[in-house]
């Protein structure tokens, strides 16, 4: 998949809590590169927003935050994608899981594509069999 076919998570995830931060003031960042991260499935993008549209109804740090913690999963999985824990009982070896830390959150991605690809991003109180389409 080309890069510009991405389906990049950046911004505005909850429609009306877009931020500004200038550079220098608590929460600025340095560079934009977690813009340029993107979760390639439709799946797994979608999930995503659905999670954070739930937590930011009650607790919109928590939202940011877990957005936060999948950009930088996910950049982690990308620079060292075997990292990720294999789950033959769930699915083939080329697909690995990783735990979100702090969340109740699973990335589900392609080890074997080149980049990565996160497929899912699944609570994990689900019933990850019938979840997971692999």
């Amino acid at each position: 998949m080309a890069r510009k076919e991405a389906l990049l998570i950046c911004g505005d995830l909850v429609p009306g809590r877009r931020r500004r931060v200038a550079v220098g003031e608590p929460g600025a960042r340095r560079d934009q590169s977690h813009c340029d991260l993107a979760l390639k499935a439709r799946g797994a993008q979608r999930e995503l927003r659905e999670a954070v549209v739930w937590i930011a109804d009650d607790n919109p740090a928590g939202a940011d935050a877990l957005v936060a913690a999948a950009m930088a999963a996910a950049r982690r999985r990308q620079a060292r994608p075997k990292l990720g824990r294999v789950r033959l009982e769930l699915a083939p070896e080329r697909y690995r899981f990783w735990s979100l830390r702090g969340f109740p959150y699973l990335l589900v991605y392609d080890a074997g594509a080149e980049p990565p690809i996160i497929l899912r991003f699944v609570h994990q109180s689900r019933d990850l069999p019938a979840a997971l389409d692999l």
